[in-house]
């Protein structure tokens, strides 16, 4: 770990550089006292690679946008709206920027800029100024973003596994997962109780682009597996085979299930 500590007119930050054993990225765990008027802060990584687009992870997928400004139009699109990861690719290779809770990205020819904090007159004065904290990575990687593992590696920061005391005490059982999936690319999103209480609603999506079939498997017997929209309203039911369902999902689609 390496920290750094600057000092930038009213305001100080402070960054922990960390690189842990066998860890494919380098996490930036940055602490601003921010009490700028009319600023921007921004973290810049110059990469060496060639790439007409960049893709930008949104909500359940991902879209790609032009790294260059020929048109006027493309010009007006200095900055995209991104979620958990934004990448830059080329053939074999690429970088992408990870992060927990900033959402602002600009990429121009070889340059990632993720936009930390702001300090704006209008229509907040006082938005931002304060005390913050939060944790930037950047991820290189082979291959593009999908084959790169960027979907994983950015829920990884953003749900860090945790361990916790169970029922059972100290005993230790057998390690199991309480749902699982058999393809990579498809994301179990969302675990939680129906909003009707009848049953575990579970929701998953696919975040590459790809039609596949799925499974998902339980640890514990299920009586019943049923389809809903997004709303909860149940569709058709589906087959259960040895405490697993199988469905097909298409492109960036999003399914979600009702369980009992």
């Amino acid at each position: 770990m390496v920290r750094t500590v600057k000092k930038f007119n009213k305001s100080t930050i402070t960054q922990d550089i960390i690189l842990e054993k066998d860890a494919k990225r380098v996490d930036f765990v940055t602490h601003v006292d921010w009490y700028e008027t009319q600023r921007m802060l921004k973290a810049a990584f110059y990469t060496d690679i060639l790439s007409p687009k960049a893709t930008y992870e949104i909500q359940f997928g991902s879209i790609e946008r032009p790294t260059h400004y020929n048109t006027s139009y493309d010009r007006a699109k200095f900055e995209v709206c991104g979620h958990k990861w934004a990448d830059l690719s080329e053939g074999l290779y690429g970088v992408s920027i990870l992060n927990d809770c900033k959402y602002g990205y600009d990429i121009k020819d070889n340059c990632m800029r993720l936009t930390l904090l702001r300090a704006p007159n209008f229509p907040d004065p006082v938005g931002d100024k304060g005390v913050h904290d939060f944790v930037y990575s950047i991820y290189p990687h082979e291959n593009d973003w999908r084959l790169g593992g960027t979907v994983k590696e950015a829920y990884k920061l953003n749900v860090p596994m945790e361990a916790h005391r169970g029922l059972g005490g100290d005993k230790l059982i057998d390690l199991q997962s309480f749902v699982s999936i058999n393809k990579e690319n498809v994301i179990i999103d969302t675990i939680k109780g129906a909003e009707d209480n009848d049953g575990i609603i579970i929701r998953v999506y696919e975040s590459q682009g790809a039609r596949v079939k799925a499974k998902l498997n339980f640890s514990f017997e299920v009586n019943s597996a049923t389809e809903t929209n997004l709303m909860e309203v149940n569709e058709q039911e589906i087959e259960i085979k040895e405490r697993s369902i199988e469905f097909n999902i298409k492109p960036y689609e999003i399914k979600t299930f009702r369980i009992k």
